[in-house]
């Protein structure tokens, strides 16, 4: 059976306007919550905050008002973003969205305001479905300053970039549609911020916005879609080379998670595997391994850029099993099984399990011995995971087509009951 579940980001939450992000928040994770609620005090014990209060602050986030006092309730305001037991979310709601309003407002209205009044509003929206909704629906001058201030290179544009991430984790097409509003290339302005390696900005965090929108079909079309002006590549050509690279793990996931996340479409398949072998080269670059064990016949089956490899496989199991459930949703159709039977990828299953076995039995030797890695997402290791749909993936290359028992005619083996 092949896994549905397509890759989306953890939602950005922080205390305060100086802080680094938090990225072990995801609203899967209710021990990861608690764990968070523990220097806010019980989340169950907290009072309400009471709608004097609220009305209070919302006159007093005023732009007109008096810039110390402004200020001090806009920091008030930020604590009561922060916690994740729900309570913010009924602040930013309660009567009428008159806080929510408020903040929105004073970021529209005043520059000096605007680092406060974003970081609250990214909390605000971390867990929130109704927050993101409000703001997506009613305030487009707040996405469009936020989208502006991502890209600014500014001390805003980490906190615009968490609010973007945090709107496409929620509602990824009605994000996608707002921004296409602000710029109509938005998308690959993302993949172009994505594959700089030096200069200002936040890539790395608008990387996982593009993860989120990777989920909506139409902005996979747009991926993939080969363009004359660019000899015949697609965007998703630019995040090949995040793939290829080792320097920075945190990018080489993200990429792996676009790339992944355009493999749910089986429309998309003859693009992504074509004869030029680009995506798969990407993919396979991180499991191979100029050790591996191949004769002759088998390395002249792989890609001319496999077939000589001097790279040495990922030791990062959570990359790991990314590119392995790639090349498994793959396998929905009968293009995509035929392609990597014939490029030979079946060798190299083999010669990464056999890999993962002496890891396992020895604890790891070499090259691709397994060492610790930074948590760059609240995603966590799982060998056993790896393994697992390693040996689906073999257990469908290892048969000829005739073996499959499914209907030629069949689209896609996502259809079979």
């Amino acid at each position: 059976v092949l896994d549905e579940t397509i890759a989306q980001t953890p939602s950005y939450s922080t205390p305060g306007m100086s802080d680094e992000v938090n990225r072990d928040l995801p609203v899967e994770s209710n021990d990861m919550r608690k764990e968070a609620e523990k220097e806010e005090g019980d989340a169950e014990n907290r009072e309400e905050t009471s709608p004097e209060l609220i009305a209070d602050l919302a006159e007093l986030l005023e732009p007109t008002t008096r810039l110390d006092v402004r200020r001090q309730a806009l920091q008030i305001v930020l604590g009561l973003s922060f916690p994740l037991d729900g309570s913010a979310e009924r602040v930013f709601c309660r009567k009428e969205f008159l806080l929510g309003k408020a903040i929105c407002r004073l970021l529209t209205a005043t520059a000096s305001d605007r680092l406060g009044c974003l970081t609250g509003i990214c909390n605000f929206a971390s867990m929130s479905k109704e927050v993101v909704n409000y703001v997506l629906h009613n305030q487009p001058e707040v996405i469009k300053i936020a989208y502006n201030e991502a890209f600014a290179g500014t001390e805003c544009s980490e906190y615009a970039a968490r609010l973007i991430a945090n709107c496409t984790r929620i509602f990824p097409g009605e994000t996608h549609l707002r921004l296409l509003a602000v710029d109509p290339k938005c998308v690959e302005k993302l993949i172009d911020r994505m594959t700089i390696t030096s200069g200002h900005g936040p890539s790395n965090t608008l990387g996982y916005s593009l993860v989120n929108l990777a989920t909506v079909s139409r902005v996979r079309k747009e991926l993939t879609k080969r363009r004359e002006e660019e000899g015949g590549k697609s965007m998703l050509h630019k995040l090949y080379p995040a793939l290829l690279q080792s320097e920075d793990g945190e990018k080489r996931r993200i990429a792996a998670d676009v790339c992944r996340n355009c493999t749910f479409d089986d429309a998309l398949h003859a693009d992504l595997l074509d004869d030029s072998d680009d995506f798969l080269v990407a993919l396979l670059s991180v499991i191979a391994d100029a050790n591996d064990t191949l004769d002759q016949e088998e390395t002249d089956k792989l890609p001319a850029r496999l077939q000589y490899f001097e790279g040495h496989r990922s030791n990062d199991d959570v990359l790991r099993k990314k590119v392995v459930d790639s090349l498994y949703q793959c396998c929905a159709t009968r293009h995509g099984r035929e392609r990597l039977r014939d490029r030979g990828v079946y060798v190299l299953a083999r010669e990464f399990d056999r890999a993962m076995a002496a890891e396992r039995e020895g604890g790891g030797c070499g090259p691709s011995a397994p060492k610790a890695l930074k948590d760059f997402t609240s995603e966590r290791s799982d060998p056993e995971a790896v393994e697992a749909n390693l040996h689906n993936l073999i257990g469908v290359l290892i048969r000829y087509e005739s073996e499959m028992c499914v209907d030629p005619e069949l689209a896609s083996i996502r259809e079979l009951e």
